[in-house]
């Protein structure tokens, strides 16, 4: 780590207690990042992210002394995070341990290839507790990432990070959205407390909940990254038109900030698309679930995942309305826009470890040697003297995306629910006009229990009759596993590829197909629409002619699968895997690839944990020599099973042990 001046890096490690180290540790990022003439210096995006550590302190050298780290740092008490031991006595048990460590990694999205430096890294301790722990770990992170940012010499266009629930006051301040923030607290935060809000240009739609960030004249974008629904709580068909419907919403509102080969003006739309898709099914699902008093999200996704996948489709719609000509985060790599680039470092970082444990001294360590070998990256960019990119949106392109977005949304949704798009807009706009509370403003489990309580004959049960109901239902399994025939799903399996020919055939490239989907590219204006081209926009895919789910299944080809699709970068040709056999349609070819990844996951799992399975073994063998267990009870003894025995050791007195 003391090398690292030396070769011209940044010094990430606990950079924070040093404001000098920290802002020079930007001033280093912002010269390795080389940029060509007449570039702004505001182009570089830094994510931060936790990732949990091994609670230990050690012994190490920074900042030219010897001391002790391992200790969670903390505003009010930073020492906790280094002590020096030419100091005098450490008192080792007063210290708190930190349990995570937070890390600020940046890049450049436009640059040819992609290299991350650490601007800082911070171990913290443990989460908040109490009533109010959400809030004050929410305002925590506002001040440990806004101390960072206000060193950051306006480098920095997006911020990116994930949807956790301490991220949410950063993502609201980010996006605009300040009804629940304290503003007089806020203006106590460094960096957080200068911004301003600039509103967006006029348009059509009922609603559009976002607001552009500036700081210093340079709008500062929030990059937000989504989180999965539960699938298993949707009672939708999954193999029809409801999956599709479900996976449409979520690639309209994924794919623009993902997708390499769309213009930003189809970009756009398309993220205004999936915001307004959202929005209405959300809406037309609460009807639902209130007529059929089913618990909220019962119906569709999840308020919380609908709000999520929003701000990721709202935050591409600010990138396209404020970028610069020469920030083109979508003509080289993929994901330049996202938080993975943060997972990928923690990923390397802990690959440098035989059990991919890191304390605090070996993650300074291990992101020391990856900050060399990104250097080693950086030195062999060549960067050409182009200017290729596009243009910032006008304020009539934006206009006409959302007419567009609106018109499409109303054909799409009134389709698919038979009912008028007439209604259906005057039905939208009430509600909007009615200011509905932000779903993440309450507390998703409210809704459920209030839904619950909806039963006008429940009853509160015991502890031991929600016991014995969970022995009941466990015995019925047990009972249902045991009378299945083993093979009587080897019939339905005999079409199904194996994986070695599923894994041949997503990467085997086949670019002369009549589908075309490989090299397929948006058509030319003017040209004629036919049923068997793939549609660029939900308002082109309305309007083609045929069937509607016909169009809507090639719209996500094109925006997946096709050129530049948001897939590709995972799957290179979902084509050949779809043809692997007749008898399967696409949807399950894609769980039968999930289905053997998660395999090969839960395989490697075990191997790792080979050792505890056999202990478990061990003992349950123990367990039935020293028991004198009845006839009836089953040979394999599993976790939850009640077992009544008797002890020869105590007269044969009977009693009772659970698993």
């Amino acid at each position: 780590m003391d090398k690292l001046a030396e070769r011209s890096l940044p010094r990430p490690a606990l950079a924070i207690m040093d404001p000098e180290i920290l802002s020079g540790n930007f001033t280093i990022i912002d010269q390795r990042f080389e940029r060509r003439p007449g570039t702004e210096r505001c182009r570089l995006i830094l994510a931060f992210d936790h990732t949990y550590l091994t609670k230990t302190l050690c012994q190490i050298s920074l900042f030219g002394k010897k001391g002790i780290v391992g200790g969670a740092w903390a505003p009010e008490n930073p020492q906790n995070a280094f002590f020096s031991l030419e100091e005098g006595r450490v008192d080792i048990k007063a210290i708190p341990k930190a349990s995570s460590m937070m890390a600020c990694v940046c890049w450049d999205p436009s640059a040819p290839k992609k290299a991350c430096l650490s601007a800082c890294a911070i171990p913290l301790g443990s989460s908040f507790e109490g009533l109010d722990a959400k809030y004050k770990g929410n305002w925590a992170m506002l001040h440990t990432l806004g101390t960072v940012l206000s060193h950051s010499d306006q480098i920095i266009r997006g911020i990116a990070f994930d949807a956790a629930t301490t991220h949410q006051f950063i993502r609201k301040v980010l996006c605009g959205q300040l009804q629940d923030v304290d503003l007089e607290e806020l203006r106590t935060v460094p960096f957080f407390g200068e911004l301003e809000w600039q509103e967006l240009p006029e348009n059509p739609l009922p609603r559009l909940p976002v607001r552009i960030a500036m700081y210093r004249g340079k709008a500062v974008w929030a990059l937000p990254g989504p989180w999965d629904s539960d699938y298993a709580s949707m009672t939708v068909p999954w193999s029809l038109k409801g999956c599709l419907l479900h996976h449409l919403c979520v690639t309209l509102c994924l794919a623009p900030a993902f997708h390499r080969d769309i213009s930003l003006q189809e970009r756009a739309e398309a993220a205004l698309s999936g915001f307004l898709c959202l929005d209405m099914f959300q809406m037309l699902a609460m009807d639902k679930c209130k007529q059929m008093c089913l618990p909220a999200g019962s119906t569709f996704m999840a308020p919380v995942t609908c709000a999520n996948l929003q701000y990721v489709a709202l935050s591409t719609v600010v990138v396209c309305l404020t970028k610069d000509i020469d920030f083109e985060p979508w003509r080289y790599g993929n994901a330049r826009l996202t938080e993975i680039a943060i997972e990928q470092v923690f990923g390397h970082l802990r690959s440098q470890m035989s059990n991919s444990q890191l304390t605090t001294r070996q993650y300074f360590a291990a992101d020391a040697r990856q900050s060399f070998r990104s250097s080693n990256t950086l030195n062999r960019i060549k960067l050409s003297n182009s200017n290729m990119g596009e243009e910032k949106l006008t304020h009539q392109q934006f206009e006409t995306c959302c007419k567009n977005a609106l018109a499409a949304t109303l054909s799409l949704v009134s389709k698919v629910s038979d009912m008028k798009s007439s209604i259906l807009e005057a039905m939208y706009r009430k509600r909007c006009e009615q200011e509905i509370e932000d779903p993440e403003d309450g507390d998703p489990l409210e809704e459920l229990e209030e839904e619950e309580d909806v039963k006008p004959h429940a009853k509160s049960k015991t502890e031991c009759e929600e016991f014995l109901e969970h022995l009941q239902q466990d015995a019925e399994c047990n009972r249902m596993w045991a009378s299945e025939d083993p093979d009587a799903f080897a019939a339905q399996d005999q079409d199904l590829p194996d994986g070695e020919l599923l894994k041949h055939l997503c990467t085997l490239a086949n670019v002369a197909e009549a589908f075309g989907m490989e090299t397929a590219v948006s058509p030319k204006s003017g040209e004629r629409r036919e049923g068997n081209h793939l549609p660029s926009s939900l308002l082109e895919a309305v309007q083609m002619k045929g069937d509607l789910f016909n169009s809507l299944f090639r719209l996500l080809v094109r925006l997946r699968s096709a050129k530049g699709g948001m897939d590709t970068m995972w799957i290179r040709n979902s084509r050949n895997s779809r043809r692997a056999s007749r008898s399967l349609n696409w949807h399950q070819y894609n769980e039968r690839v999930i289905a053997q990844q998660n395999a090969e996951q839960e395989e490697g799992q075990n191997r790792s944990r080979t050792s505890r399975l056999q202990k478990w073994r061990e003992l349950s063998l123990e367990a039935h020599k020293a028991l004198q267990l009845a006839e009836e009870v089953p040979e394999r003894l599993m976790p939850g099973n009640v077992v009544l025995y008797q002890n020869p050791s105590k007269g044969g007195e009977s009693s009772w042990a659970l698993c």
